[in-house]
């Protein structure tokens, strides 16, 4: 039977297609999602063929089209949902200007995907826009679909010891959105409802206050957006390796997260205190 209570939480509705699935595989496809090329099905089953300890799948890369808006594009062109997740290591995909996939342990590579093998550590955000997962492995960690949550449930799986993946070299389309104000505004909801008010409960952070990793690279990411020069930089190394100028975007993109993120943890700092 649907649960109602479900039917207007995307996140928690995972948890339910999940519980109703019946086949070997999972696949989250969201609404935003665009499958590129006719054998995009077909390759991303391929790892789990070809090896019994591969727990999910995922493209190496974000696609787009054309036509669509230059903030989508810049998102495919550097991977990413969030230029913070870029920085702090814990992005799955990687930016068109690098060829071979750079995350992990790298186990075994060929012209179609790469196997890796991630520790808890280096385990990036999996679990949405266009991953697979074998079905019995995932339904270990949703025993209730209202508090499932993607990333939660893959580092949990990690934490179980069922932490091998595998890379397809292939794109998925990503829209993230036209405008670098309506990003950021949604980006800072997320943090919002998925951290801010559960941090103490995630099974998976984003930024993990408690990791030296993880402030270093905070740190890093400040300063960086602060004085333009090594967004800029990447900007200029991606265009040079894939001419198109939503590249561009980087150091815009990255000073207005700073700025948005930083005026939303002095409010969550406030609000905690008054509490």
């Amino acid at each position: 039977m649907v649960r109602r209570d479900l039917l207007y939480k995307p996140v928690m509705r995972m948890g339910l297609g999940i519980a109703q699935a019946r086949g070997d595989v999972v696949l989250f496809l969201e609404p935003d999602n665009i499958m590129i090329g006719r054998t995009w099905l077909r390759d991303m089953v391929k790892p789990f063929m070809d090896h019994k300890d591969i727990v999910g799948s995922f493209s190496m890369y974000n696609g787009y089209e054309s036509n669509m808006p230059m903030f989508t594009k810049y998102c495919a062109l550097f991977g990413i949902n969030d230029p913070i997740v870029y920085y702090l290591g814990k992005s799955e995909k990687i930016p068109h200007f690098l060829r071979t996939y750079d995350k992990g342990n790298i186990l075994y590579t060929d012209n179609t995907y790469t196997k890796v093998q991630f520790t808890r550590g280096t385990l990036p955000t999996l679990g949405d826009n266009g991953h697979m997962v074998r079905r019995e492995l995932i339904m270990k960690v949703n025993r209730d679909p209202s508090s499932f949550l993607h990333t939660d449930a893959f580092a949990l799986l990690a934490g179980m010891g069922f932490r091998t993946y595998g890379v397809v070299h292939n794109s998925i389309i990503h829209y993230t959105g036209s405008s670098v104000l309506d990003f950021c505004r949604r980006r800072i909801e997320y943090k919002r409802r998925y951290y801010d008010d559960k941090k103490n409960k995630r099974a998976y952070l984003v930024y993990n206050p408690y990791s030296f990793r993880d402030k270093k690279n905070l740190i890093l990411f400040i300063l960086y957006s602060l004085t333009i020069v090594q967004p800029l930089m990447l900007s200029i190394r991606g265009f040079l390796s894939k001419p198109e100028s939503a590249w561009f975007l980087h150091p815009i993109t990255c000073f207005s997260m700073v700025v948005g993120y930083g005026y939303s943890e002095i409010q969550s700092r406030i609000s905690t205190v008054r509490k």
